[in-house]
């Protein structure tokens, strides 16, 4: 079991560590976070390979991180001469249960911890043999600044200092990549080498033997004719002649295809693949696999499908012996919801996650959301300033009120707005697990107590970063009266921008008139509101929300 990850200057990870849960591991974050490269990089440790290549194969100026490669450059063009900076280098560490006893001969002190525990490494630093070259480079006047990685080496080591050179046979994984459709040869190396990877070693070896013997006896019977009719130039050379290779010990491995139903596995569905890779990983009677890294599931399949897979990964979680750790990246919230908040981890732009541990957020809570699996819970844990709403109504007229405040809209300035219902305490509590900044409005549903909904939900608040904001009851109890109050100096203006006529009404009926209308068509005029040219005023607890909203920036 992995217990903790670190990695330096590997791609969008400057300096980076990761805890990750026991089971189930949810990552999320937003674009370009990081969310693939961390499962790359705990894979690449783990395997020594990246996209079925082994690292010394796959290694290239792009694997550095940006950041670090700017500053080594800038540190050495200013050096005095003679001095030399250390060129960067690139560290994942990947630390594993002590308690295991098939992991202790990986046991030990070489580490950037200095602990005393099982795991591996994987370094790519200057490769002294070339230290001349590499600063011959470094010299020179037309010198692109990127890190010319033919100079630089991979050591792949487990902590005890053994330098490795395959996968550990304790190790196992399984990597499942649904987000894009990849050539046949992609898609098949994965679900080939999960399959193999069940093999017990006795079974490789017997496979092994017999497809050497039947390359054999190819070569003795379909090329004997061949043969016999290729001239020989030069006969003290001795005899030339077609033969089947038979020199690597795993070339049976590039010549098997899985097959799904007779057909070859790549010429499947792509959702079917899919799913086909996640019972192999997760359900066979030779699943092995002790670590599961699965990308976005929720590409290529239908809900029904999904829900399929997720009750999977559910499945092998309570059932399987030994639990696997299954780590899932992921774009839906149907998928966060489903599996469990408790599990998250939210990933910043590859510099820290922000999860929190099961007594974070109640039961009750943790429930309401895994029964709630189509509400967009990812809109709340992403947004960087957030408002929660009641209804589709009080949405519109606050998009609508920011924008004729600040000039801008609201999705310009990053703020998102997400109706939740009457079950604000909800999403509020989430926000407070995970530590974000909120404004909550609510209407004050006739309760004259000014603290009545605050100290409903006030162990969740904090002055300046999660405040509720309550319309002052004299001025109604829902936003539809709130509105009209606003506007009582000119309700005329109200009335022209949500498209109502006031002619007839007399001026003493008008704002009951117009209340009675907004109270049975909510959405309608919030709507009209929202598309119209007319300025109109708001509620004072809109516009704090909106001034709150605004300081949170």
């Amino acid at each position: 079991m992995i217990t903790q990850v670190i990695i330096r200057n590997y791609r969008l990870f400057r300096e980076f560590t990761f805890e990750p849960n026991d089971g189930l591991n949810i990552i999320v974050g937003d674009n370009e976070s990081g969310k693939s490269t961390l499962l790359e990089a705990i894979n690449l440790a783990l395997t020594g390979r990246v996209n079925g290549r082994y690292a010394s194969e796959s290694l290239n100026p792009f694997w550095f991180n940006v950041e670090a490669v700017k500053d080594y450059w800038n540190q050495h063009d200013r050096a005095p001469s003679g001095s030399r900076p250390e060129p960067p280098s690139i560290l994942i560490e990947v630390y594993l249960a002590k308690q295991n006893p098939e992991l202790q001969r990986h046991r030990g002190t070489n580490n950037s911890q200095k602990q005393d525990a099982p795991g591996f490494s994987l370094r790519v630093d200057i490769d002294p043999d070339f230290q001349a070259e590499f600063d011959k480079y470094a010299r020179a006047d037309a010198r692109p600044d990127f890190i010319p990685t033919e100079y630089f080496r991979v050591l792949w080591r487990d902590f005890s200092g053994t330098t490795l050179l395959r996968r550990p046979k304790e190790i196992s994984t399984a990597y499942i990549d649904s987000r894009t459709v990849r050539s046949r040869s992609a898609v098949d190396f994965h679900a080939r080498q999960m399959l193999i990877d069940m093999l017990d070693p006795h079974d490789r070896a017997k496979i092994s033997v017999d497809y050497r013997r039947a390359q054999h006896n190819l070569t003795a019977q379909a090329l004997e004719s061949v043969n016999q009719s290729i001239v020989q130039s030069e006969a003290s050379l001795g005899k030339l002649s077609l033969q089947m290779d038979q020199t690597a010990s795993s070339s049976w491995e590039a010549s098997v295809d899985p097959h799904l139903d007779s057909l070859p596995f790549a010429m499947s569905g792509h959702g079917k693949q899919v799913m086909m890779k996640t019972i192999i990983a997760l359900q066979t009677n030779a699943a092995k696999a002790s670590c599961i890294f699965i990308e976005e599931p929720e590409n290529h399949l239908s809900h029904t499908s999904l829900h399929q897979e997720l009750a999977i990964v559910s499945d092998a979680l309570s059932r399987r012996e030994p639990t696997p750790q299954i780590f899932i990246t992921t774009h839906s919230s149907f998928v966060l919801n489903r599996l469990g908040l408790d599990r998250l981890h939210l990933l910043n732009r590859g510099y820290d996650t922000v999860n929190f541990d099961s007594k974070a957020i109640s039961a009750d809570t943790l429930s309401y959301f895994q029964r709630q699996s189509g509400f967009d819970t990812l809109r709340l844990v992403l947004a960087r300033r957030l408002v929660l709403v009641e209804g589709p109504s009080d949405e519109m007229v606050f998009r609508r009120a920011y924008e004729d405040v600040t000039g801008h809209t609201t999705m310009d300035d990053g703020v998102d707005v997400v109706t939740q219902g009457i079950q604000g305490r909800r999403g509020l509590e989430l926000c407070a697990a995970l530590n974000r900044k909120v404004a909550v409005l609510r209407d004050n549903d006739g309760v004259d107590e000014s603290d009545h909904w605050q100290n409903k939900v006030n162990e969740f608040l904090k002055p300046g970063f999660r405040q509720m904001f309550v319309g002052h009851p004299e001025d109604g109890d829902t936003l539809e009266p709130q509105m009209v109050s606003a506007n009582s100096s000119d309700i005329k203006v109200l009335a022209s921008a949500i498209g109502f006529d006031l002619s007839g009404v007399s001026l003493h009926d008008r704002k009951d008139v117009l209340t009675r209308y907004m109270t049975r068509h909510k959405t309608v005029w919030s709507l009209r509101l929202a598309l119209s040219s007319t300025q109109v005023k708001y509620p004072k607890y809109i516009l704090d929300a909106i001034e709150f909203v605004r300081r949170s920036s």
